[in-house]
């Protein structure tokens, strides 16, 4: 996979955070938003049937399900990174 593809997607992951930072607003805690985005490079098959096999799933499956009950907190260091 070529670098600028993983570049691209932690960029667009950053985005989406800071858009939701802006959304969540003055919104009061229990009406906001709040996610994790998880980056993997792996491969990933589409079966026939349009599910998703592969450790890039498995990963993902293992993080959601072992996933920390706290607050996500920005990691201050992920866009010095990227850039």
């Amino acid at each position: 996979m070529p670098r600028g593809i993983v570049v691209d997607a932690v960029r667009c992951a950053i985005e989406v955070q800071n858009a939701m930072v802006e959304r969540n607003a003055g919104v009061p805690e229990d009406r906001r938003i709040v996610f994790r985005i998880g980056i993997h490079l792996g491969d990933v098959v589409e079966e026939a049937d349009g599910d998703l096999m592969g450790d890039g799933v498995n990963i993902a499956a293992q993080l959601e399900k072992d996933r920390d009950k706290t607050k996500p907190e920005k990691d201050k260091d992920s866009k010095k990174d990227v850039e």
